[in-house]
């Protein structure tokens, strides 16, 4: 499993898209009748990583709520779980919690520079 690249490796960028570090509170939905939530690390147009301490299984397809976003209003987005990580990477000085990574289905509905702080 050390050669699968989960999306935190900063010395290989596979996003096509400029990426900004966030906290942002996040509920993302595991099923029908449940949600979960996490914080939103990073974003960019195409995609985000979630620190959650249940990360859904890779292929997942999920609608997640980014909140307070824009005009303090909360923004939908679809997308699929792309990768996912419970433990610390061996060599992952910056790894905070179990996370995975969303790629979006459709284009964010806002702009990546709301997420600047």
């Amino acid at each position: 499993m050390a050669d699968k690249n989960y999306g935190i490796n900063k010395n290989v960028e596979r996003r096509r898209n400029e990426r900004f570090s966030t906290w942002l509170n996040t509920s993302f939905q595991v099923n029908s009748m449940e949600w979960q939530r996490g914080y939103v690390r990073d974003i960019s147009a195409g995609g985000m990583q979630i620190v959650t301490l249940e990360p859904l299984q890779e292929g997942n397809r999920t609608t997640v709520v980014l909140e307070n976003v824009q005009d303090r209003e909360n923004v939908l987005v679809e997308g699929k779980v792309v990768w996912k990580i419970h433990d610390s990477p061996s060599g992952q000085d910056d790894w905070v919690a179990p996370s995975m990574g969303i790629e979006f289905e459709t284009s964010l509905p806002v702009d990546t520079q709301c997420f600047v702080h």
